[in-house]
């Protein structure tokens, strides 16, 4: 209890209050950061949904008989796969070990920058955010995104691209 403390309190009182300001806004400019990060990569799927009316409307201009016209169906029903499909399964136990990790890591970090920068911090600061991000995956399901050759899914189980290249016929 005492650490957590000290992590707000200044080791001298030379502070106002008491309260090292610098350190708590740093903290506050990392929530503010996460959180924003969070929601600009949350709406990368309202992207998705306009470049579907972008291909439903194409495809309401191309001829029935023209050879693109099934491409185009293809990637419409792929796109509708991916935004209205099942949703996938939480992953609990991966969320749990992720955000331990995370947090492990945070907290190393700032042990190791609380009384002066060393470039380790860097490497663990980055694991404590690969860790953030490994459990918000663990928690929302596959990685699913459209590239210019058709959808990507990863970590997605048996119909994952990463399965589809393991299992695929040796040539």
């Amino acid at each position: 209890m005492n650490d957590v403390l000290a992590l707000f309190l200044a080791a001298d009182q030379s502070q106002p209050l008491g309260v090292d300001w610098d350190l708590v806004l740093k903290a506050l400019g990392f929530i503010v950061t996460a959180f924003l990060t969070y929601n600009q990569i949350k709406n990368l799927r309202a992207g998705s949904r306009t470049a579907l009316k972008t291909d439903l409307e194409i495809l309401k201009l191309i001829d029935a008989n023209d050879p693109n016209y099934e491409t185009v169906k293809q990637r419409i029903s792929e796109r509708l796969q991916i935004l209205y499909g099942p949703t996938a399964t939480r992953r609990w136990g991966a969320a749990v070990f992720w955000f331990i990790w995370s947090f492990g890591f945070a907290y190393w970090t700032f042990r190791l920058v609380q009384h002066c920068f060393t470039w380790w911090s860097l490497l663990t600061g980055y694991l404590a955010l690969m860790g953030i991000g490994m459990t918000i995956n663990a928690l929302r399901g596959p990685l699913s995104f459209q590239t210019p050759f058709g959808s990507v899914t990863l970590f997605g189980g048996p119909t994952s691209t990463l399965q589809k290249l393991i299992n695929a016929p040796k040539t």
